[in-house]
C-alpha cells in the first residue's frame, strides 16, 4: 500500500483465476453460472509476463495476488507461483478460504514455490457458525489447522523471511457481534493481522441486502475488536469504511485504499480496482469539508444505495 508522502510502493496484479470453489459461503457474490468460468494456465502466464513487460504501461507490477473463487483447488497454482517468482514479482499472495491449508505438505509446497503472503477469509471463531456459513463440515477446524501450518513456516522455513499471514474477516449480519471474540480467539492462535471487510451486495449476494449492516450498528463491536488488537499486539484494520463512520479510531485502523494501484484480471475482463463497483470510491459534497478527505477513498456505492448517507459526517 502507498501512503501519501511515502512515495511509490509498487503496482499490484490481482488475478481471479476462476470462480469455482470448494465451499458454498452464504454471502458469496459468485453465482452458480459463474462457477464454470476460469482463466487457463497459459492465459495466466501471459498476464504475468505482461505485468513485467514495458507494454504493461508505466512501471512493472511488483506484486501479484492469486484469488478466485478458490485458487487452491487448481492443480496449476504452485506452477503459476513459481512462474511469478521467476519473472521477478517481489510479493506473491494467495487469497483463500484456507480449507486446503489443513494439509501441511500443501502449505509447504506453496511456500517453496514462492508465496510471500497468505490471506485467509475467516468467518467466525464458533465452529457451528463457521460451518453454517461455508457449508463445509468442520471448516473452522480445517482453517485452524491451516493457520498452524502457515505459522510453523516461520520456525522451519530456510528463507530469511517467513510468509506473512492475514485474516480477512467478513462482517455481516450474523458475524459482526462476535468480532471482538473472534480477534481474541485468533490472536491467541498466533494471528497478528486482521482486515475487516464489509460484505458486498453484488451479483449473487444482491438478493440478500440485509446481510450488509449499517456501520453505526457495528461500531461498538469494531471499536472493541480494535482495542483488543492493540492490547494483544495485533493489527486490526477496516478496508471499506471511511474514518468519519468510526471517528474514535486512529488512522492505523484503516486500509488507505486510495493509494493502492491494483489491476484486476478476471475470466471476463481486466479493470482498475479503484474504479470498480466493488470498491469504496464515492464521495458526497460534505466530504470536501472533512479533514480526512485527502487520504480517504470514500464510500462503497452499494452501501450508499442500501444504508444511505446519514453516517457520512465530515471530521472537523
Amino acid at each position: 500500500m502507498m501512503l501519501a508522502g511515502e512515495g511509490y510502493m509498487g503496482r499490484i496484479l490481482d488475478i481471479s483465476m476462476g470462480y469455482d470453489c470448494n465451499a458454498w459461503c452464504d454471502y458469496c457474490t459468485i453465482t452458480p453460472l459463474m462457477r464454470g468460468r476460469e482463466l487457463s494456465t497459459e492465459a495466466i502466464k501471459a498476464e504475468l509476463r505482461l505485468g513485467q513487460s514495458a507494454s504493461a504501461g508505466g512501471r512493472p507490477y511488483t506484486q501479484v495476488r492469486f484469488g478466485g473463487g478458490e485458487p487452491t483447488i487448481r492443480a496449476d497454482l504452485p506452477t503459476l507461483i513459481r512462474e511469478a517468482r521467476l519473472l521477478g514479482y517481489r510479493e506473491i499472495e494467495v487469497q483463500s478460504n484456507g480449507l486446503r491449508y489443513a494439509n501441511a505438505d500443501y502449505v509447504s509446497a506453496l511456500e517453496k514455490a514462492g508465496v510471500t503472503s497468505f490471506a485467509i477469509s475467516v468467518m467466525s471463531h464458533l465452529p457451528e457458525l463457521y460451518e453454517s456459513i461455508t457449508g463445509v463440515p468442520r471448516s473452522r477446524d480445517l482453517v485452524l489447522a491451516g493457520i498452524a501450518h502457515i505459522l510453523r513456516l516461520g520456525t522451519t522455513a530456510p528463507r530469511a523471511r517467513a510468509p506473512h499471514l492475514t485474516a480477512d474477516v467478513i462482517m455481516k449480519r450474523d458475524t459482526y457481534r462476535h468480532l471482538p471474540a473472534l480477534v481474541e480467539f485468533y490472536v491467541a492462535r498466533g494471528v497478528k493481522a486482521f482486515v475487516l471487510w464489509l460484505v458486498s451486495l453484488s451479483d449473487r449476494n444482491a438478493a440478500f441486502p440485509d446481510s450488509l449492516v449499517p456501520v453505526r450498528e457495528m461500531r461498538p463491536s469494531i471499536e472493541t475488536a480494535c482495542r483488543i488488537g492493540r492490547e494483544r499486539g495485533a493489527s486490526v484494520r477496516s478496508r471499506h469504511i471511511p474514518r468519519c463512520m468510526l471517528p474514535s479510531l486512529g488512522e492505523e485502523h484503516f486500509e488507505l485504499t486510495l493509494f493502492e494501484a491494483v489491476t484486476v484480471v478476471t475470466p471476463e475482463e481486466r479493470f482498475e480496482l479503484r474504479d470498480s463497483l466493488i470498491s469504496a470510491n464515492r464521495y458526497l459534497p460534505v466530504c470536501e469539508r472533512c479533514r480526512a478527505r485527502a487520504r480517504c477513498a470514500g464510500v462503497r456505492a452499494d452501501y450508499l444505495d442500501h444504508v444511505g448517507a446519514s453516517e457520512v459526517v465530515p471530521l472537523p
